[in-house]
């Protein structure tokens, strides 16, 4: 996550350790915005193998009549693919000389699921 953010353009993607699974927070500023923010996680629910019919950890390209030919992979549309399209939407201002044109502040956690019981020592460390 932490690469990630950087290849993106985040100045500061710092992993922070917390009592349960540790965090990423990442800052990329404009001189020229406004603030913003974003909360991603960076898992999804542990998952059953038994009910899949391909690798859950694997993304596949798997025919799902009455869809058709469909990619299917644990978290692709819950959160990875969402965050992983908004992270490319931001690599333009990883360029030399581009700048974000607003200031984001993002955190990411990986214990959503059972209700983020360490997130306020990953925020208060930031």
């Amino acid at each position: 996550m932490a690469k990630l953010a950087r290849d993106a353009g985040f100045q500061q993607a710092n992993v922070i350790n917390t009592e349960g699974k540790p965090g990423v927070f990442r800052n990329a500023r404009s001189r020229r915005a406004e603030n913003g923010r974003a909360l991603f996680m960076y898992d999804v629910k542990q998952f059953d193998p038994a009910e899949w019919t391909s690798p859950p950890t694997e993304a596949r390209i798997v025919d799902k009549p009455p869809l058709g030919k469909v990619i299917v992979g644990r978290g692709a549309v819950n959160q990875k693919g969402p965050e992983a399209a908004f992270l490319a939407a931001c690599m333009p201002f990883a360029a030399p000389g581009k700048k974000m044109p607003v200031n984001l502040v993002m955190v990411a956690e990986g214990e959503e699921e059972i209700g983020s019981p360490h997130i306020p020592q990953l925020v208060s460390a930031t």
